[in-house]
């Protein structure tokens, strides 16, 4: 891929539960108890028929991370067990938001099925270390189906963790399968994700068993987690996927985002009681936030994303592929743009209009695809606005250490 077509930015977002799912997935009221709604849904369980083994499930996925064999049928075969998540994912959701429901916290679970180009993109990438062979097993996934919950703060997420400790403990069919608190001990190569994910194992009446994650995490968390997104959209990073690389293997652009978004999560930790910052840990932060805004104008990119993105949205007519964009981050005025129903002509555009801009500073071009756009903001519905209130936080942590 030459450096122009990296630059293209794919609106593609993996991973994330879509907002419109929210009224759907037995989401709507949680009127009924948790057993109850788990009697309710038995017999409609007991007569599935799944066409697919757990042996048949690990060769398809061996079979796609070698790229070799009759890869068609191995899709097929992963689709098949993709898709009977669906069902214990539902009932995972419908836990977690009655479980909110009872403490009274108004907090409605979105739900997701890992999408099949990133189940094979976690098969076929590089081990951790870049050494040893990944053994990842299909199987073994525990966010093939996932669901998330956003919560106003600790107290309350700790509270719905306790609840729903509790309710399990009263249920057959479910068990909590492990809990990873990265909020209190967060990946030392993630830079700075936080999120409590609570691993369930869901019995099905035919024997088969299934891993459903749950994501609870705070407001703050996920105005982070947001960032990261927007920030792989804006840059064409790969903070999501490839933050765990070693820095070398990376762009000096993505290593001095992680390091703003690792000081931001300690930042958000502080201001949530989860850890405690020393004034001089917030005038060394304040400092380096300073002075990597200064290197890399973060501020005002950030904020060129609202620009970005309204022009996009306005394009959504089906043949508008690309749109290419010339922003002035020093006053977020639009300077150009122009629109393409084809990639060949808006990317010859796109290397004259760099060539152009290449010596101002203040210039940035982007060429975006509109492909996925609406994938985006199905994600997350409240996107800009979270974009802006993370503005926000970061001014604030810049000016946390200087008074």
């Amino acid at each position: 891929m030459s450096d122009k077509e990296k630059r293209v930015v794919s609106f593609q977002i993996d991973d994330t539960p879509t907002a419109e799912q929210a009224s759907k997935n037995f989401q709507d009221d949680y009127e009924l108890c948790f057993q109850d709604f788990l009697e309710r849904t038995v017999d409609e369980s007991a007569a599935e028929d799944f066409s697919y083994s757990n042996n048949g499930v690990k060769k398809a996925g061996r079979r796609l991370r070698k790229k070799e064999g009759d890869l068609k049928s191995a899709t097929a075969t992963i689709q098949q067990f993709r898709a009977a998540h669906e069902k214990p994912l539902n009932t995972i959701a419908y836990l977690v938001g009655r479980c909110c429901r009872e403490l009274g916290i108004d907090v409605k679970p979105v739900t997701r099925l890992k999408r099949l180009e990133t189940i094979v993109d976690k098969l076929q990438r590089k081990s951790l270390d870049g050494e040893t062979t990944n053994a990842t097993c299909v199987t073994n996934m525990n966010d093939i189906g996932g669901c998330r919950a956003i919560f106003p703060d600790l107290e309350s997420l700790e509270k719905a963790k306790e609840r729903l400790q509790v309710t399990v403990e009263k249920v057959g069919r479910i068990k909590i399968k492990d809990i990873d608190d990265y909020i209190t001990n967060p990946k030392p190569n993630d830079c700075g994700y936080r999120s409590l994910h609570v691993i369930y194992r869901y019995d099905h009446a035919s024997g088969k068993s299934f891993n459903i994650e749950a994501q609870l995490r705070t407001r703050l968390q996920h105005l982070w987690a947001t960032t990261v997104e927007i920030v792989d959209i804006l840059e064409s990073t790969k903070i999501k996927t490839h933050s765990h690389s070693p820095d070398e293997d990376k762009e000096k652009l993505q290593v001095q985002w992680e390091e703003i978004l690792s000081i931001m999560s300690q930042y958000i930790a502080d201001a949530e009681g989860a850890i405690e910052l020393s004034n001089d840990n917030r005038t060394q932060f304040s400092n380096r936030l300073i002075e990597l805004n200064r290197e890399i104008n973060a501020l005002s990119r950030l904020r060129s994303f609202k620009i970005l993105s309204e022009k996009v949205e306005g394009c959504r007519d089906g043949s508008i592929e690309h749109v290419l964009l010339v922003i002035d981050e020093t006053s977020l005025e639009m300077i150009f743009s122009e629109e393409f129903e084809n990639y060949t002509q808006a990317i010859s555009v796109y290397n004259a209009a760099e060539k152009m801009t290449r010596s101002n500073a203040r210039l940035n071009t982007l060429l975006i695809s509109t492909k996925n756009m609406g994938q985006l903001s199905e994600a997350y519905p409240n996107y800009l606005g979270d974009c802006a209130s993370f503005i926000t936080l970061l001014e604030d942590a810049m000016q946390s250490g200087q008074n």
